[in-house]
């Protein structure tokens, strides 16, 4: 057995400190590994004013104070997979996510504006194109 002496009347076993240093260690990994998960949750969804498209947006949490992941995915209303389109980050300084941290809007049957913006960040626009096949850029 170890020891260590803080004072005259103080001791501590050493195996006890790499215990509780292991248990913080993986704690935290175990923390990390919840949020790396691909557990996405939509945020808004826009149709084509002739149903023809959707744009979906999801989003997942942010750990602590940073960034949530922001996934944009688009659709054809006659198939019923998802292209994604675009992975961002949302800096909203830990805060949950709100109706006005994103503007979603069609501008024609065929193209469609998207705003984020965040606490800790400039508002980022996103023009995406649905035909002839989806594309999205970040527009300066």
């Amino acid at each position: 057995m170890i020891y260590f002496k803080l004072n005259s009347n103080c001791f501590i076993y050493k195996k006890h400190n790499i215990a509780c240093f292991a248990a913080i260690y993986y704690f935290s990994l175990f923390l990390i590994s919840c949020n790396m998960n691909d557990n996405k949750k939509l945020f808004v969804s826009r149709t084509s004013p002739d149903n023809k498209y959707t744009v979906l947006v999801y989003y997942q949490d942010a750990f602590g104070f940073g960034a949530h992941k922001i996934l944009v995915y688009g659709k054809n209303t006659d198939n019923s997979s998802e292209t994604l389109l675009q992975t961002d980050e949302l800096f909203n300084d830990g805060a949950n996510l709100k109706n006005s941290n994103i503007s979603l809007e069609w501008i024609d049957n065929e193209h469609a504006r998207l705003i984020l913006s965040g606490q800790e960040q400039n508002a980022t626009q996103f023009h995406i194109s649905a035909s002839p096949e989806w594309k999205c850029t970040i527009q300066e």
